[in-house]
């Protein structure tokens, strides 16, 4: 075994030794098997070299390739391999068993995997017959180092099985010597340019992972979703903006039975606490706005509603809320939300009527 040969043997065996120390990392990506179109690149001067009979020495032929592919920590940047080729054209046949390293373009959501890949090879070359009638050959054999690039592409069918169509160019330099009459031609062969097409089958690829997306949340209960919500944290029942916070002026009614007004369970109770409100949000005051049916007098529903506010006002100073963010006042029975003529009607009517505002927005 010649020294090159010897030093390509060791080569071979670099994708396990290079990535030894990551072995758990390490394993089979892909194995693929190819074939198709070769097409011989040589030197037609010193083919001709004066015997006739070898002018046309045939180009076209078949090739094929079969090539293991390995899964790395730097699989990211470019993957090694192993190939061998088997490329006959004519009565020439070359074999090219190569290493190199692969670079992987992988699309979003596609199928196709287009890619590249450079490494270096040994051919070994052999002639099957005399390249010409009545022309005997000096040399059966020849061997070069090889330089191999390759471009193309994978399209998965599945997670694991692609239809694979890859250009190769092999750059190598061969040559073997007929002899007709006496002289000595050399038949000089310095590469293959190669169309293959074939199935490639990849291991432990799992489906995409498809990404799970959670549906926002409105987590306040005020029909505003998600990001788009600026205050997630609106009270109940409080009205907002597209924003999800709450409007510069909304009103909240609270409705009391006739012998049963508890300010305490209409200001702070689970209709509406107005203290929480207030107290998270300095920047509102509040308009109290005490209302009655039509039941007694006009002057005396007047004098109620008006109380009624007072003492809704003083509950929430009571609470801590400063008096200066308070107004109250009564409308009697003069703003009806039903009609009087029934106990339903009536209920309605008997309200307090909170409006909050912020003090650029309201008086």
């Amino acid at each position: 075994m010649t020294l090159s040969r010897s030093v390509f043997a060791l080569l071979l065996l670099q994708p396990g030794l290079l990535f030894a120390d990551t072995a758990s990392q390490n394993a089979v990506d892909t194995v693929s098997l190819k074939g198709g179109y070769s097409y011989a690149v040589f030197d037609k001067d010193k083919t001709n070299g004066g015997v006739a009979a070898v002018k046309d020495i045939e180009h076209n032929g078949f090739g094929g390739a079969a090539s293991i592919v390995f899964r790395t920590e730097y699989s990211n940047f470019f993957k090694p391999y192993v190939d061998i080729a088997v490329l006959q054209q004519g009565d020439r046949r070359f074999v090219i068993p190569g290493i190199g390293l692969r670079h992987d373009f992988e699309l979003e959501d596609s199928n196709f995997e287009p890619f590249y890949s450079l490494g270096v090879g040994y051919n070994y070359a052999k002639w099957r017959e005399s390249p010409a009638p009545g022309i005997e050959k000096i040399d059966d054999t020849a061997e070069s180092v090889t330089f191999t690039a390759q471009t193309g592409f994978d399209y998965y069918f599945t997670d694991n099985l692609a239809f694979d169509m890859t250009l190769r160019y092999d750059g190598y330099h061969v040559g073997t010597n007929v002899v007709e009459n006496n002289r000595v031609t050399s038949i000089d062969d310095n590469g293959s340019l190669s169309v293959l097409a074939g199935l490639v089958y990849r291991f432990g690829s799992a489906p995409k992972a498809v990404e799970v997306v959670e549906p926002e949340q409105d987590l306040d209960h005020d029909g505003v979703f998600g990001s788009a919500d600026r205050c997630p944290d609106t009270q109940d029942k409080v009205p907002v903006n597209e924003a999800g916070c709450p409007l510069h002026r909304f009103e909240i009614a609270l409705h009391y039975q006739t012998a049963q007004f508890e300010v305490a369970q209409l200001m702070d109770g689970p209709s509406f606490d107005s203290v929480a409100f207030l107290t998270k949000h300095p920047d509102y005051h509040v308009r109290i706005i005490g209302h009655t049916d039509s039941v007694g007098s006009a002057a005396f529903n007047q004098r109620l509603s008006e109380q009624r506010a007072a003492k809704a006002r003083d509950f929430l100073v009571e609470k801590g809320i400063a008096a200066e963010r308070i107004d109250a006042l009564g409308r009697g029975e003069d703003e009806p939300l039903a009609s009087n003529d029934s106990a339903q009607g009536r209920f309605k009517n008997r309200r307090i009527a909170v409006e909050f505002y912020r003090l650029e927005e309201g008086q």
